[in-house]
């Protein structure tokens, strides 16, 4: 309405001016025409409710791709990425979509339970002769029937197990210096060992038919040494079932290797790779 008024009154003052400017009746056409034009803006202009106040809004932020990948659910029996670390070990959102259509049935695991410090793709699973199927994964032990239903579960965060059928155990050893003998049938604890200090238990091999090695890792002894005295070793002990034949010191920080009824040490330094053959002891 402000707008035909001050249209109006421009129209009026032109006329005054005198015929050479505008006659009444051209202005009084004027004025139709852009009333007529007004009217149809007016009338095409979408309402507009009472004007508020209202706070500016804010640029969108910025997401990184790792963090969009947060957002995106994780795929049945898959930890989500959370980082780069996460990516280059997993791959990425999309691999492991890709990995989970290809790769056969899940795996019914406590997946949940998973703590932020364990990661899947260290998981050991061992598929056995009889079709059940082992599986250390997070902060448990699982035995699957040939069916994949859980059988049983032994609440232990493992670093490494062996199943031995001979004797029909599995010998594992867990984090804070934990090993442990298991019946393989019920997954009832046959023998435990704790120890306290900087030592630790790491790898468990099978050995010959019915013996399950289980390596000692004194690392922690180690750390910070410059010379002035003997260093301690790393270890192995030998058991068949519950009970433990023998011990034998290996070369610090190495590997070992079952080669038939020898067993080698292969040690990586910073500039070489060394291997020797632990004896043995005699019975």
């Amino acid at each position: 309405m402000r707008v035909m008024e001050s249209l109006t009154k421009l129209v009026v003052g032109m006329s005054r001016f005198g015929d050479h400017l505008l006659s009444r009746k051209v202005s009084g056409i004027i004025v139709a025409a852009l009333a007529f034009a007004c009217g149809a803006g007016l009338a095409r202009a979408p309402k507009r409710g009472p004007r508020t106040s209202a706070p500016s809004a804010s640029p969108a932020p910025v997401v990184s791709p790792a963090r969009r990948a947060e957002a995106v659910p994780p795929a049945p029996g898959v930890v989500a990425p959370t980082g780069d670390d996460d990516e280059e070990e997993y791959g990425t959102r999309e691999l492991q979509e890709w990995k989970n259509l290809h790769g056969g049935a899940t795996l019914p695991l406590s997946y949940d339970s998973v703590p932020n410090w364990s990661k899947l793709s260290r998981a050991k699973v061992v598929v056995l002769p009889s079709g059940r199927t082992l599986a250390a994964a997070g902060d448990a032990l699982y035995m699957l029937g040939p069916d994949r239903r859980v059988l049983w579960r032994y609440d232990q965060p493992t670093i490494d197990f062996a199943y031995v059928a001979s004797t029909g155990v599995v010998c594992g050893t867990g984090y804070d210096n934990y090993m442990y003998i298991l019946d393989a049938s019920t997954g009832r604890e046959l023998v435990s060992t704790f120890r306290n200090g900087r030592a630790g238990y790491g790898a468990v091999l099978k050995y010959g038919e019915d013996v399950c090695l289980v390596m000692d890792e004194f690392s922690g002894y180690r750390a910070g040494y410059t010379g002035g005295y003997e260093p301690t070793q790393d270890g192995v002990t030998a058991w068949r079932g519950t009970r433990m034949l023998w011990e034998a010191p290996v070369p610090p920080d190495a590997e070992l290797q079952v080669v038939g009824s020898k067993i080698y040490a292969v040690t990586k330094t910073k500039d070489r790779i060394l291997v020797r053959e632990v004896k043995v002891p005699k019975r």
